[in-house]
């Protein structure tokens, strides 16, 4: 029987329909919620974010190509911190860890992607290039 978790949001935990769920987060800034197959693992979901643990290793695992802090997370909550208010975000899920470590490399490696932070610095410059270049075309 499929469950949501409300993380962030009005009233987080565990709600039994979408509709339950969809009330508390509905509106709410920066709302992450998730639905799982299985409430044990909701539940663990849950008890980890409340106390600042690790999630369990256990379903997608998620890569931040372009956000705040790109890397892979092993839960959606983690990984949406990474991309929410990053503009043009990029992200993906993934089955397996392997698959997931895969794809971050050959994104890392790809010679026209570059890998984007909070190093605002870096960014303006990536920004003054890319318009130099395009001035140069015009």
């Amino acid at each position: 029987m499929t469950v949501w978790v409300v993380f962030v949001g009005r009233r987080p935990g565990i709600y039994n329909t979408w509709g339950e769920a969809k009330t508390q987060v509905e509106g709410f800034p920066n709302n992450c919620h998730e639905s799982y197959d299985k409430r044990k693992d909701a539940e663990n979901d849950l008890r980890a974010f409340r106390t600042g643990g690790p999630s369990p290793k256990r379903g997608n695992v998620y890569v931040v190509f372009v956000g705040h802090k790109p890397g892979i997370y092993s839960s959606w909550y983690e990984a949406k911190k990474q991309v929410d208010g990053f503009l043009n975000n990029s992200f993906r899920a993934f089955k397996t860890r392997d698959d997931a470590e895969k794809a971050f490399a050959e994104f890392a490696s790809s010679s026209n992607q570059v890998v984007q932070n909070e190093n605002e610095d870096f960014l303006n410059v990536q920004l003054e290039i890319q318009l130099k270049l395009s001035n140069l075309k015009l």
